[in-house]
């Protein structure tokens, strides 16, 4: 993924438009930088005259979760943002703007992920999921060794190219300019307006087409009342599965809507599988997972059958978290993005989910979700697991945390 995005913003000749949470202030933020503040300035010759046209590149990225990505005291978090600034990049950092009392001004907040660019094969091209920018995101495990789960995280992102990634590019042109009190994206109300940012879609099968949906949630859109497609979407398809429900989430907090649709599958037969952290692999920590284990023994008992990433550290300094976003029902509609199957995605934060009606492609989806359960590390709990490793002070942390499921 990290030599991808390398290659993908390395080649860009018009345009880089990169939407994240944050961008860690470590070594793979540094190298990723570097490209961009590369393709930003031009190299100029010996009488100072550009030797190619410089690339715009905006970034839009959410203003709390940067600041608290490094010590807040010395502002290392801010310190990739002010790197891209001094470059010329343009890095907007996302506030809700239409809220109703402080409370929801500080919980609304951006969780959107994608890269955008030009390409001079297929016109544009866009890479989306769940995988923010920096060393836990793109970095492999120091020294691992063969059997080893190579990646320092789990996630998973989709590659697009053709049509879609023109919606892909309206949304993003859209936000920033929310966001941007300085700068705007000159674009209109219509693509013709910018057409620069909207190259012809070149296939490199030109009779190959699958059928991909940009859906999204925007708690702050519609005067602060939102758009909730995700959550609608997931409920339609887990109404719809007849046969299986495969489940990938790093924070499995489900709100009511969607458990009673799970709840409603078990008791209709379909198989539902849950793939989540464990307590030690569970980047947020251990609070994180008790919420998340507030939901097993129900499951559990109506027949789902749930597994825990609990990879070990080795030489690792950090969890060894599993961080994708993603779903397979029925092995034939496969779906990943930035949604994570909690409270903050439902109802707070904007999100992204790209579900992919295709036989073939699901196919691959449910084989990466299948061989997932196989990775050293990963096991199954059981009704008789819970009994064994969960004290009765730890169900009552799961019952504490369940009252602030909304928020988590």
């Amino acid at each position: 993924n990290m030599a991808l995005r390398q290659q993908m913003m390395g080649d860009a000749e018009r345009f880089v438009f990169l939407y994240t949470l944050i961008l860690e202030p470590n070594n793979a933020t540094t190298e990723q930088i570097a490209t961009m503040i590369e393709r930003a300035n031009p190299p100029v010759d010996a009488r100072g005259n550009p030797t190619r046209e410089a690339v715009e590149v905006d970034v839009v990225y959410n203003e709390i979760a940067q600041v608290l990505s490094g010590n807040v005291f010395t502002g290392e978090g801010l310190a990739p943002v002010t790197l891209m600034r001094n470059a010329g990049i343009q890095a907007i950092g996302y506030w809700a703007r239409n809220y109703s009392n402080p409370f929801e001004f500080f919980v609304s907040g951006s969780h959107k992920k994608s890269l955008i660019v030009d390409s001079p094969v297929y016109g544009t091209e866009a890479l989306v999921g769940g995988r923010n920018i920096g060393d836990a995101y793109q970095a492999v495990l120091p020294g691992a060794e063969a059997g080893d789960y190579p990646d320092l995280w789990k996630d998973t992102d989709i590659l697009v190219r053709g049509p879609a990634v023109h919606t892909i590019t309206d949304d993003f042109i859209k936000r920033f300019n929310i966001q941007s009190d300085d700068y705007d994206i000159p674009c209109g109300d219509t693509r013709a307006s910018c057409s620069e940012y909207y190259p012809e879609p070149l296939k490199a099968d030109a009779s190959k087409d699958i059928a991909l949906r940009v859906v999204e949630n925007e708690p702050d859109d519609n005067n602060g009342e939102g758009f909730f497609g995700i959550n609608e979407l997931f409920d339609k398809l887990l109404k719809k599965a007849g046969k299986s429900i495969d489940i990938q989430t790093p924070y499995f907090i489900p709100q009511e809507p969607l458990l009673d649709e799970l709840y409603a599958a078990l008791d209709a037969g379909v198989r539902v599988r849950i793939l989540t952290n464990s307590k030690d692999a569970n980047d947020l920590g251990a609070p994180l997972f008790y919420a998340s284990a507030y939901y097993f023994e129900d499951l559990l008992e109506r027949g789902a059958e749930i597994y825990l990433w609990d990879l070990d550290k080795k030489a690792s300094p950090i969890a060894r978290t599993m961080h994708a976003k993603t779903m397979v029902v029925d092995s034939c509609v496969f779906g990943a993005g930035s949604f994570n199957l909690d409270g903050r995605a439902y109802n707070w934060e904007n999100e992204y989910f790209f579900p992919i009606f295709d036989e073939e492609f699901a196919a691959v989806g449910q084989n990466m979700f299948d061989g997932d359960l196989n990775v050293n590390g990963v096991y199954p709990i059981s009704l008789e697991w819970m009994d064994e490793n969960i004290s009765w002070y730890e169900r009552l942390m799961m019952q504490a945390l369940s009252l602030g499921s909304s928020l988590l």
